[in-house]
């Protein structure tokens, strides 16, 4: 509930009862209950007040940790926590919009200590867009997001930060330009491999991800028909002349049952008979 609305809750609950007593004391039954009424009602109001000045400080006391829960205490620049946020969020963004978007990954090619660390961000935040997410992932590790951005403004991007880059620093970076499918997790993996590219070709420098590699469309597979729970044919039944198929509506095959058991005839039977007997009859004579 919103503090505002809390607080007119509050006050309302609390002039109830003095309320109450004022109207009894306009009674002649009730001696001395107008003093008692607006007594209770000063005493109220002034813990009204008090409540009043303990919720606001707890909403600026509220904003403030919610601040430093997504802030570098160093820096001061966003931490890994929103930059995790802030990602899949402009990602989305520039799916719906149709709009380019890349992502770079900087290092600083040598260990520093605290204060070169808050010039050389202080220094970067100056050269990037308002509309540019620069944050601190750990240590010497920086990731700029560079919403509506090609692969060139990167560069150019780049070639600012290394100029406005304290004296005796160097950093080295790898740059990837959203391909339009990947996850945000698959884009930074590619800007950070990048990164490792320019490291190993001599540090202070700049790499560009490498494209994709193309994915074969995944096989689809026809679901079967909620009725039959036949699958759903296109041609499977061609060449089967026991097969018939209803095109979008499934396949059945007819499978011929078993024979049964050919039994002979009747002259069939008396034949046989006939000729045992002969043959017995010429075996006892």
């Amino acid at each position: 509930m919103p503090t505002s609305r809390l607080m007119r809750t509050n006050l309302v609950v609390a002039l109830v009862g003095p309320a109450l007593l004022i109207i009894q004391a306009v009674l002649p039954e009730l001696a001395g209950g107008l003093a008692v009424g607006l007594g209770c009602a000063v005493l109220f109001l002034l813990v009204v007040a008090r409540m009043a000045r303990l919720t606001k400080q707890l909403d600026v006391l509220t904003r403030r940790v919610r601040e430093l829960a997504v802030t570098d205490d160093l820096t001061g620049l966003p931490n890994r926590r929103a930059w995790n946020a802030e990602l899949p969020r402009t990602i989305e963004r520039a799916r719906r919009g149709g709009e380019p978007l890349t992502v770079a990954v900087l290092h600083l090619d040598h260990p520093t200590g605290d204060l070169l660390l808050k010039a050389a961000a202080a220094a970067w935040s100056d050269t990037v867009r308002s509309a540019d997410h620069l944050a601190r992932l750990d240590g010497g590790e920086f990731v700029l997001l560079m919403p509506d951005a090609t692969a060139a403004y990167a560069r150019e991007v780049i070639t600012r930060m290394k100029q406005a880059t304290p004296v005796g620093l160097t950093f080295s970076a790898g740059t990837a330009t959203w391909d339009g499918a990947e996850t945000s997790d698959e884009l930074t993996a590619r800007a950070d491999a990048a990164l490792y590219r320019a490291k190993d070709t001599g540090r202070d420098r700049l790499a560009e991800a490498e494209a994709r590699p193309a994915q074969s469309p995944p096989i689809r597979r026809r679901p079967a028909d909620p009725l039959t729970r036949a699958p759903l044919c296109n041609g499977v039944c061609a060449g089967l002349g026991s097969c018939s198929c209803g095109g979008t509506s499934g396949y059945s095959l007819r499978v011929p049952e078993p024979a049964p058991p050919a039994q002979p005839t009747r002259g069939g039977r008396h034949r046989i008979r006939r000729h045992a007997a002969q043959a017995f009859s010429a075996f006892r004579g």
